[in-house]
């Protein structure tokens, strides 16, 4: 049986075996690119938690949107029943409805536009 150590060339020679510089990673190094990727990661956290939060503030609005039709759309029908069943004239429904949808608005500075199937706006 023959020594490994005996076939190195490396070994042969005295001298010692060292990894490349390019493989080497000094403390001051490590540490740095610790540092970087907790900064890389944070921001990562910071722009998924924009990106949810913007997200969540879009489906808010929606559905705030989507009851304020739907409240619209209850009032329409309210006025629009009592002139069928004759307690209301449909001109003084369509006057009374359009006064009761004027009060109704979209966060602080909107309104809803009443449009009818000849694209009139009410």
């Amino acid at each position: 049986m023959h020594d490994r150590r005996a076939l190195s060339p490396a070994r042969a020679s005295g001298r010692t075996v060292s990894p490349s510089s390019s493989m080497k990673m000094t403390w001051n190094r490590k540490l740095l690119s610790m540092v970087a990727l907790l900064w890389i990661g944070l921001v990562l956290i910071g722009a998924f938690g924009a990106w949810q939060a913007r997200w969540s503030m879009l489906a808010d609005r929606c559905e705030q949107l989507r009851a304020l039709v739907q409240q619209a759309q209850s009032l329409a029908g309210h006025y629009y029943r009592l002139a069928q069943k004759g307690a209301l004239s449909a001109v003084d429904a369509r006057r009374q409805a359009l006064a009761a949808l004027a009060d109704l608005r979209y966060g602080e500075d909107g309104y809803v536009a009443i449009i009818d199937s000849h694209l009139v706006i009410g």
